[in-house]
């Protein structure tokens, strides 16, 4: 059975939704000069590249960011606008999505308040990254230890946290081959933000790992959907004075 998104994107392209010039447009977070717009359209996969954000969008996710909506709206307002067969198995799917983005909004929140009950950590991570609280805070920068795991696991369900990408089976160990077992132990937090300011996507750090992401890769990553097949890095530059912390994904 088809989901949703397949539906969608089988009938409707991004041309369909917005204009191009010889293949290009603007940057869609309007920050650039009109002269020389960044974002490339590729035809074949029906993606929009954008060279300034180096982010990757498939047409629910330009449409999103167009009406500033999260997905699941994006995905009944493009139901409704273009008449898209719209069943049973498919409302199953968007509300799934909506409690995914409801339980990252409260991870997220938890661990953020975590650590900034943690002046030790907190000012580690200032210090070593050369952040500043502006940074810290528009980033919702967080730490994730064992009370975090304990409430998620009394809040949600295994079924929940396991296609959140919160939990997975065990392979490898054969005593616990099959079970269900938490991606990491005590690590910070660095989420990916939408324009909403809504987490998708989440790093998970060790406590003491070196500053430079770009010469370290020891780093847990955790994706939301299947439909993000590019991981991407966090944070490709840091606007100390303005306290923005610039985040993207790549999605299909």
């Amino acid at each position: 059975t088809k989901n949703i998104w397949t539906k969608i994107k089988e009938k409707i392209s991004i041309p369909d939704i917005i204009t191009l010039d010889n293949g290009r447009c603007e940057c869609l977070n309007g920050q650039e000069h009109p002269e020389n717009p960044s974002c490339e359209y590729n035809e074949s996969e029906d993606i929009l590249y954008c060279h300034k954000c180096q982010t990757t969008m498939d047409v629910i996710q330009v449409y999103a960011i167009i009406y500033n909506l999260d997905k699941p709206e994006a995905i009944k307002e493009l139901v409704k606008q273009y008449n898209i067969e719209y069943g049973e198995y498919d409302k199953e799917y968007i509300k799934t999505e909506k409690e995914i983005e409801e339980l990252f909004q409260d991870f997220t929140k938890k661990c953020h308040k975590k650590l900034l009950n943690n002046k030790e950590y907190y000012e580690s991570i200032k210090n070593r990254r050369d952040f500043t609280d502006n940074t810290m805070e528009a980033s919702k920068i967080g730490l994730f230890d064992d009370s975090i795991k304990d409430y998620m696991d009394t809040t949600y369900s295994n079924k929940l946290l396991q296609n959140a990408g919160f939990k997975k089976h065990a392979k490898k160990d054969k005593k616990k081959k099959g079970k269900l077992y938490w991606l990491c132990g005590k690590r910070f937090v660095y989420p990916y933000l939408d324009r909403k300011h809504n987490p998708y996507y989440f790093i998970y750090r060790l406590i003491n790992s070196e500053p430079d992401f770009n010469k370290n890769a020891k780093y847990i990553k955790q994706i939301k959907t299947k439909y993000i097949k590019e991981k991407p890095f966090w944070i490709r530059f840091v606007k100390k004075t303005e306290g923005f912390a610039y985040n993207h994904g790549r999605y299909y």
